[in-house]
């Protein structure tokens, strides 16, 4: 459940699984009504599609169906009903809960090798992601694959689109855009270098701090390790003029692979982190049928 809507897991009529996106329609990070979102939507669904790369899943054109649950009137939902986004099912473990299965940060690193390639081919064909984050990377932790996910602040790099919202998560988000939130592919990698330190170090920064501190604060035992804070600070240096040409996101993966792995301990654990629980079941199908898009061909 995220600040845009509630994503479901569901099967079509062939028996192939998708994702489905139900928007609220009340979002904490848009004041735009319903029927302009969704055309934000098939905007960024168009631009999306192509686009043909591993790490960037296949999306269908937004719709709006029935409200899910019994929702009616009394709730605020009349009209169109329901905005709905289809997308390809993306198997695997959001990065943050996949770091904390996998204790060795080696294997945590190469596993952003997908996404940091998507990135720079979002960039190359002029696109912003706009919330780059461990909880929107999905990672397949049997075969180490990874995928960007949460497209609903994608957008164009070069100010045309009028989307001027700025949200991100504390610490992610690069601090330029505090002054100027005009996004640009230098705030993505900015994100993405974060998340790199947070797959080094397996613990997520608290808000946004020099990447020296972070490092100082996070890293394992090891400690204070100067050759992340050479590796990362080209990407998180201060805003433009100093960061007109920042390094690409895939170009950050292969030096971050060599670096001395951090040092376990003894039980396995990531560093700053408590054993996760069990994992809570996995959600039920909505109860609600979703019709299908006739064009949809999810097979």
């Amino acid at each position: 459940d995220g600040s845009q809507g509630t994503v479901w897991q569901a099967v079509t009529d062939t028996g192939a699984r998708c994702a489905i996106k139900v928007y609220h329609r009340a979002s904490t990070i848009s004041s735009r009504p319903l029927e302009e979102r969704f055309e934000i939507a098939k905007t960024t669904v168009d631009r999306l599609n192509e686009i043909v790369a591993t790490g960037i899943p296949k999306f269908y054109e937004p719709f709006f169906g029935p409200p899910v649950h019994g929702r009616g009137a009394a709730d605020g939902y009349v009209g169109q009903g329901d905005l709905y986004l289809v997308s390809q099912f993306v198997k695997g473990d959001e990065f943050n809960d996949y770091c904390e299965g996998e204790r060795l940060a080696h294997r945590r690193l190469r596993s952003l090798q997908d996404a940091g390639a998507a990135l720079d081919t979002l960039h190359a064909n002029g696109l912003v992601h706009g919330d780059i984050k461990p909880n929107n990377i999905m990672v397949d932790p049997e075969t180490g694959a990874s995928t960007l996910v949460d497209f609903d602040l994608t957008r164009r790099s070069d100010g045309s689109d009028e989307m001027r919202t700025v949200a991100g998560a504390p610490g992610y988000m690069d601090p330029a855009l505090e002054a100027d939130p005009q996004y640009v592919a230098a705030n993505d990698v900015y994100a993405f270098a974060v998340t790199l330190a947070f797959a080094y170090a397996g613990e997520s920064p608290r808000s946004p701090v020099r990447v020296p501190q972070f490092v100082h604060q996070r890293l394992p035992a090891g400690g204070y390790d100067p050759q992340i804070v050479k590796l990362l600070t080209p990407a998180l240096a201060p805003p433009p003029p100093d960061r007109r040409a920042p390094p690409s996101a895939g170009s950050l993966l292969p030096a971050a692979r060599l670096l001395p792995r951090p040092t376990p301990t003894p039980q396995g654990a990531i560093p700053g982190t408590t054993v996760p629980p069990p994992p809570d079941p996995a959600p039920p199908t909505p109860p609600a049928h979703f019709p299908m898009p006739p064009h949809a061909n999810l097979s």
